[in-house]
């Protein structure tokens, strides 16, 4: 099922706030840090991502940098507690993805993944799937990389296309890019034709109407998963806004849907049981060919179940190409 809410994405510069209640509170789990100062808890930061309080910003006014300009950077944050699954989850924050010089190759790439994986997985034992198009969650080849430990399902915020396409050993999807959409993959396996299938994506065209991602009809060029306009500094909400949340949500009959809403528009999986009684989440963001600095503020985990919320969550993706 998919739903499309507005004819303009635009005009998505409302911060929507979110309420969960219910009468009683009996268990709840919540992640929240705006990343502002020099230290964050129970979040574990890798890779190329690093917090700026006290260097490239103000201390206590510095962001997550996931990722900085130098090519092929990657950088991850995730939440090193585990809930159980049958809580349910919303993951809420808000992003820029923005470029300071021209690329008139791939005019931005490649994007944002939300994932969960199993909780048996954490330090040690816990490793990224494949970075550019697969976006840390999906397997790839050259070289034969797996997809993400235990992962269970992700979602791709794909700006250059190829999160979505069936390329480098990826199992499904369109034969060609198909940039600015959202796309479900699936479970990583032991099996390199099975691992992270595709499972459903769309594609946001300029306009605001959404077709099937299979029919790679997205442009990279135009402003829907990221902010084309060559800027030297970060856009204002004005200029380019998108506000993101993932919601698994349990049904009650052993299955879950999973929606996915970035501004007026949503998409919905229904994935089936999920086995595991236990799941973290984490937040990717990945580059491939291009170079990405990417920041990110006030990231909230939350389980729905039993708990309310209201929360005005920020991240901020930068993203340079040479």
């Amino acid at each position: 099922m998919l739903q499309f809410l507005d004819s303009n994405l635009k005009h998505l510069y409302l911060v929507v706030t979110l309420f969960f209640i219910t009468y009683q509170v009996n268990a709840q789990f919540t992640i929240t840090d705006n990343f502002k100062g020099s230290t964050v808890q129970d979040v574990i930061i890798g890779d190329d991502a690093k917090l700026t309080s006290g260097d490239e910003d103000p201390i206590n006014a510095g962001w997550l940098r996931l990722t900085n300009d130098g090519n092929n950077r990657k950088g991850y944050a995730y939440v090193n507690k585990s809930f159980p699954s049958t809580l349910g989850v919303l993951i809420d924050f808000e992003y820029i993805q923005w470029r300071t010089r021209a690329d008139n190759t791939y005019q931005g790439a490649d994007g944002i993944s939300v994932f969960l994986f199993d909780a048996q997985y954490g330090p040690g034992n816990f490793q990224l799937g494949a970075y550019g198009g697969s976006l840390g969650y999906a397997n790839k080849s050259n070289p034969t990389e797996p997809g993400v430990t235990g992962g269970y399902v992700g979602i791709g915020l794909d700006a250059y296309g190829n999160f979505a396409r069936a390329s480098e050993n990826k199992n499904g999807g369109p034969s060609g890019l198909s940039p600015n959409s959202i796309v479900f993959r699936g479970p990583t396996t032991n099996n390199y034709n099975t691992t992270n299938p595709y499972l459903k994506g769309i594609t946001v065209l300029q306009n605001g109407n959404i077709v099937d991602a299979m029919n790679s009809a997205g442009n990279a060029h135009h402003d829907v998963v990221d902010y084309n306009t060559v800027t030297s500094t970060r856009p204002t909400y004005q200029q380019f806004y998108r506000r993101v949340q993932v919601e698994i949500i349990p049904t009650g009959t052993g299955f879950y849907d999973i929606n996915e809403i970035m501004g007026a528009t949503s998409a919905n999986y229904q994935p089936g049981n999920i086995s595991k009684t236990t799941a973290f989440r984490r937040i990717t963001v990945a580059t491939g060919n291009t170079t990405c600095e990417s920041e990110a503020s006030n990231v909230i985990t939350i389980t729905t179940k039993n708990c309310m919320l209201i929360t005005n969550p920020n991240i901020y993706q930068k993203t340079d190409n040479d």
